[in-house]
């Protein structure tokens, strides 16, 4: 009995521990070390990306971690 409840407690913990939010932070320059604000940033291949703000800072939420590609982008 004291070994199925310590696997059950042991699975429940990798089930909460893969479930936490992995946030991928950063700030857009351009080549002078300059801020941009208002690209956009986004995860290649998926839904998840965000615009860069005052001082280019960006902040992107994922579910999960995963090998990803950054694809920055700006008009103008």
């Amino acid at each position: 009995m004291k070994s199925l409840i310590l696997l059950c407690t042991t699975i429940l913990f990798v089930i909460s521990a893969s479930a936490q939010q992995v946030v991928v932070r950063g700030t857009v320059t351009d080549d002078k070390g300059s801020a941009i604000v208002g690209a956009s940033v986004r995860v290649a291949n998926t839904r998840y990306g965000a615009y860069s703000k005052s001082k280019g800072a960006f902040e992107i939420k994922l579910p999960s971690a995963m090998d990803a590609t950054l694809v920055v982008s700006m008009i103008g």
